[in-house]
């Protein structure tokens, strides 16, 4: 007797995320490293019934060596820890793809 693949197995809704980097600028202040903060829209969908269960707009900073979405601003809307962690590590991981081709909107 097998699951229904829209039912979850561990309770809850399963989350589908959407991901748009809205803006790209270099970290005031600058520091060795050139750190960058991409300003990441996100929505957090209930895939099994298409309604939006949050909306975010999430600071990230990054740069040659690392990845580092703003937990404190996904704990300020999201309140679910595991939740928080799936939004986290997928952020993390859609930034370290796009970050060769993520540069600054504007020359300061």
């Amino acid at each position: 007797m097998g699951m229904s693949p829209l039912v979850p197995k561990r309770g809850g809704f399963m989350p589908q995320l959407i991901f748009d980097v809205d803006q790209v600028e270099k970290r005031k202040p600058e520091d060795e490293l050139q750190s960058k903060v991409a300003y990441v829209h996100t929505e957090v969908l209930d895939q099994a019934s298409g309604e939006t269960q949050h909306t975010l707009m999430i600071p990230v900073q990054f740069h040659k060596y690392g990845v580092y979405p703003d937990i404190k601003k996904i704990g300020e809307i999201v309140e679910d820890t595991k939740l928080k962690r799936e939004i986290y590590y997928r952020l993390r991981t859609y930034i370290k793809k796009l970050s060769p081709f993520l540069v600054p909107d504007s020359a300061e």
